[in-house]
């Protein structure tokens, strides 16, 4: 940042301390939120990039209330005027520390997404400079500590504790930004977004699939419960060179009950089933550099198959098939649609999808016609004329995703990024 930015944060960081008020330990939000509104616009300006609103009142909330903690045994016993607590040279000192803290946004950060579970362990790829396979012996050996399972793994590891000591294996990306940890965090958001590039490209190759295990512990009245379900989580580290932090997110239900039912595909028909042991890492690491290119691009065109990516992705993480597909729907636009959205546009979608994956004059026939009958379906739940999907128009949305996966996949291959 320039110097006269930096200036400007530490002048309005200053005045937030000195008008802020301490409850329980805790900064009062009345006291400094309207102050904090006008530093959040100023850092914002420079850091839009990898910070929100959200971010700076966590970083004043957590770092103000960390150095109470330092200073008095029992912080949550502490009540009145900041600057009476710490005194003049405390805020000087909490002043120039939140100030260095924001004004160092960008840190780095590698975050780890457990890869799904079988008897094949992914093996440890550098694939690109923000992506790569992490696999992992030892508990010793994992940045954060032992691996901790959740919900019924846990059980099912009790039973066979074999599961506790074999090798683990992780997507993990290399990004820059801020984390805490809430699912909705914007630097959070974007891994999310590379480990569902990385897990669609998985399932297209197929050594990946959703299982039909359910968890073993259902609710009273046969449903599923969030103890029910295992937890999955992001693992954060910031590689802050003398103090680093280990931030673990907890994923929202409907993604965790989703990555719970991929498992490595095993079946005769997996493409790792048809090559020798000592193939799988080059198989592998050729089918996720395709994932790590895409990742890396910043291809305006490879913005827009990265959303798509991820509206397919996320169509099976909720079990409302009217959601399911409409998230679909959304995806086939971010391919195929144009930045004016207008509508009536179904035919002008239907011919380009045909024109993409067709393979002959009757299969673009057909996908036209399917195409234009899911629109039709599309446009009766958009406009009110019903609220959910009939048994009959079910079918459109696997035809939908299966589409939609091979018109991503044909544009990757068009983006020409390995």
């Amino acid at each position: 940042m320039h110097p006269n930015a930096i200036d400007s944060v530490r002048r309005h960081v200053a005045g937030i301390l000195q008008n802020c008020v301490i409850e329980a330990g805790w900064p009062e939000f009345r006291s400094y939120y309207a102050h904090l509104e006008s530093l959040g616009t100023e850092l914002i300006k420079h850091k839009k990039e990898w910070i929100d609103i959200d971010d700076v009142y966590n970083i004043f909330f957590t770092l103000t209330y960390d150095k109470l903690a330092t200073q008095f045994k029992s912080p949550n016993d502490q009540s009145g005027l900041l600057k009476v607590l710490l005194g003049e040279a405390g805020i000087e000192a909490l002043t120039e520390y939140l100030t260095d803290f924001y004004c160092r946004i960008p840190f780095a950060y590698d975050i780890y997404l457990k890869t799904p579970e079988g008897n094949i362990i992914f093996p440890s790829l550098q694939l690109s400079q923000s992506f790569a396979l992490a696999s992992f012996s030892k508990d010793d050996d994992i940045p954060w500590g032992p691996d901790l399972y959740g919900g019924g793994l846990l059980l099912s590891a009790m039973s066979d504790p074999s599961r506790f000591h074999k090798p683990k294996a992780y997507f993990k990306s290399s990004i820059s930004g801020y984390c805490r940890n809430s699912h909705r965090n914007q630097t959070v958001r974007r891994a999310l977004t590379n480990f569902k590039i990385a897990i669609f490209q998985a399932l297209y190759a197929e050594i990946i699939h959703i299982s039909n295990r359910r968890p073993a512990t259902l609710g009273l009245l046969g449903g599923l419960t969030h103890h029910s379900v295992e937890k999955h989580y992001l693992e954060c580290i910031e590689k802050h060179p003398t103090a680093p932090r280990i931030i673990r997110v907890e994923l929202p239900f409907d993604l965790s009950l989703f990555l719970g039912s991929l498992e490595l595909n095993e079946t005769n028909n997996s493409p790792l089933n048809q090559i020798s042991a000592d193939q799988h890492a080059h198989v592998i690491g050729g089918i996720f550099k395709a994932a790590s290119a895409l990742i890396d691009s910043r291809n305006e065109n490879a913005g827009r198959i990265k959303s798509a990516i991820e509206w397919c992705v996320d169509s099976y993480t909720t079990e409302n098939s009217t959601i399911s597909f409409l998230q679909i729907c959304i995806a086939l636009e971010a391919i195929f649609g144009d930045e004016n959205g207008r509508e009536g546009l179904t035919k002008t979608l239907a011919d380009r999808c045909a024109y993409l994956i067709g393979t002959s004059i009757v299969d673009r026939k057909m996908i036209r016609e399917n195409f234009e009958e899911l629109y039709r379906v599309r446009s009766k739940l958009v406009h009110g004329s019903v609220a959910s999907l009939s048994l009959d128009e079910r079918k459109y949305l696997e035809w939908g995703r299966g589409i939609a996966k091979q018109s991503i996949q044909k544009e990757i291959m068009n983006l020409r990024l390995i």
